[in-house]
């Protein structure tokens, strides 16, 4: 063989062995796809300062990451990530909507909410309301309960067919020597709770 055949040949294998991917159709990687993500929270309501657990679940093909980026709104209220749980806690009552979102496929989120109630006063505890009844009552009415204090600070007489209702954990501070006189066909009804004696 001559040193021109077997440069040739020589030129033939590397250029062979170069191109031995060429034209081959390059491995196609495993599309991600995420068909959505849910929220969950435990508790829904929780009173001002407590604490909701949530938990992000990413529904997507094996080839995707399950990660999730949180969110809530309307602000004033705490949201502590970790990884695809939660926590959230908020002293302003009202209703907190957490989002998480998955961080493979942005377009694809879920929310859950969470009502952030006031604390109710203990029955028997004032609520700062204060309501004077210093007249006689002719014409039917409540005295609203959940801590309102109603000052009777005189004598008073309930007239007619009127019905005072008082309601559930109301509080009723009588003068000094004051009296409800319940006349005529006019009731005074006191709502107690079944916890209440």
């Amino acid at each position: 063989m001559t040193l021109k055949r077997k440069r040739a040949l020589i030129a033939a294998t590397v250029t062979g062995l170069l191109c031995a991917g060429c034209g081959a159709s390059p491995s196609s990687a495993p599309t991600c796809t995420v068909s959505g993500v849910t929220v969950a929270a435990n508790p829904g309501t929780i009173n001002s300062g407590g604490t909701a657990t949530l938990a992000a679940t990413v529904n997507a093909n094996a080839s995707c990451a399950t990660g999730v980026s949180w969110s809530v709104t309307p602000a004033g209220g705490t949201l502590t990530p970790n990884g695809n749980a939660a926590t959230f806690s908020a002293t302003t009552p009202g209703t907190y909507t957490i989002t998480a979102t998955s961080t493979a496929d942005p377009g694809k989120s879920g929310t859950a909410t969470v009502t952030v109630t006031a604390p109710a006063v203990a029955c028997g505890q004032p609520n700062g309301t204060v309501v004077t009844h210093p007249a006689n009552v002719a014409a039917s009415e409540t005295w609203a309960g959940n801590g309102v204090t109603h000052r009777v600070p005189n004598s008073i007489s309930i007239t007619g067919s009127a019905t005072v209702t008082i309601e559930a954990c109301a509080i009723v501070a009588m003068g000094q020597g004051a009296t409800i006189t319940v006349r005529d066909n006019a009731r005074l009804v006191s709502a107690g709770t079944s916890g209440t004696s």
